[in-house]
């Protein structure tokens, strides 16, 4: 399983936070247009994007534990996941999400697609790209996920610092993690 990440410059910072993005192998094509609107800066917080590479086998235990660091996970809804939904193939890292209490934003290519998702998954509150507010809503979603960067220079001037260095074998990182 490989994860890709992304973020605005050319270095991913290590304590960012971040948004996953779940996409169907069929719609990969749009992915880089939406990681680039969730990482632009109209949208208005700093974070690093982490997806799935389409090709590889999942490991749903190293996923859990990638998702648990994330602040949201950004699901692109499309017919065609829409279709695997109705088929009960549900997407992996939809359902950590859920299991983990990691917030969803749903974004689909047009608002029709919404009913349907919402027959599928729950009311889940998302947005369309072809919605003349599309921005906008994509900011206002992200500011409810995502602490702002005042806030984080805020708690970073106030905080009390310190470093730990845990050591750990691999099969002890749930444990290591929820410490």
């Amino acid at each position: 399983m490989t994860i890709t990440r992304k973020a605005r410059g050319t270095e991913i910072p290590h304590r960012a936070q971040k948004v996953f993005f779940c996409c169907d192998p069929q719609n990969a094509d749009k992915k880089d247009s939406l990681i680039a609107d969730l990482l632009s800066m109209d949208a208005g917080m700093d974070c690093v994007v982490s997806y799935l590479e389409p090709q590889d086998a999942i490991d749903p235990e190293a996923l859990w534990n990638e998702l648990r660091e994330h602040q949201a996970v950004a699901l692109w809804v499309t017919a065609q996941l829409l279709d695997s939904m109705t088929n009960g193939k549900i997407p992996v890292e939809y359902s950590l999400a859920k299991e983990l209490d990691v917030p969803i934003l749903p974004i689909a290519e047009y608002g029709e697609l919404f009913p349907r998702f919402t027959e599928l998954a729950g009311a889940v509150h998302g947005i369309a790209r072809s919605d003349v507010e599309y921005r906008a809503k994509l900011k206002t979603q992200l500011e409810s996920f995502l602490a702002s960067e005042e806030t984080i220079k805020e708690i970073q001037a106030k905080a009390f610092t310190a470093h730990v260095f845990l050591s750990y074998r691999k099969i002890d990182i749930k444990e290591a993690r929820g410490f």
